[in-house]
């Protein structure tokens, strides 16, 4: 009788203890991120750009904690968080036309930077940068 209240217990603290493997973007241009999921915890370190692509690891009662290209971790409020996916540019790179490198280059992205991602398949991933749409490699790019 006692084992069916304990599973009861495990699911729930599962349910309020999610993981997700995906990815979301900043909101705003100055984040706090905390070393733990509360406001009591302190700040570890600030974003100060808006749209920088982060991995969700884990969510916790309005926090997730996330990881950057650099490998970078902590806990941000879930309010400074969209679910807009931006890719992190961290590799020169040029936008193609097609989804080959033998088609015309639309624009060039010098690195570090921020594109606003459409679609990934195996090679590119459809982008949009300056309101211009291409395709971009995706071993130049972080985030997909």
């Amino acid at each position: 009788m006692k084992k069916i209240p304990l599973l009861l217990v495990g699911l729930l603290a599962l349910a309020s203890y999610s993981y997700a493997q995906e990815y979301r973007s900043l909101k705003d241009k100055e984040t706090h991120v905390r070393s733990g999921p509360g406001s009591d915890y302190p700040v570890i370190y600030k974003y100060k750009t808006s749209g920088l692509p982060l991995k969700l690891l884990k969510q916790y009662q309005g926090f997730s904690q996330i990881k950057d290209y650099y490998g970078n971790t902590g806990w941000i409020i879930d309010t400074k968080l969209r679910k807009k996916r931006n890719l992190f540019v961290f590799r020169n790179s040029f936008g193609y036309d097609k989804k080959t490198t033998n088609s015309a280059k639309v624009f060039e992205i010098m690195a570090p930077n921020i594109l606003e991602l459409k679609n990934c398949g195996d090679d590119f991933c459809k982008v949009e940068y300056n309101k211009k749409e291409a395709y971009v490699l995706k071993s130049n790019v972080w985030g997909f």
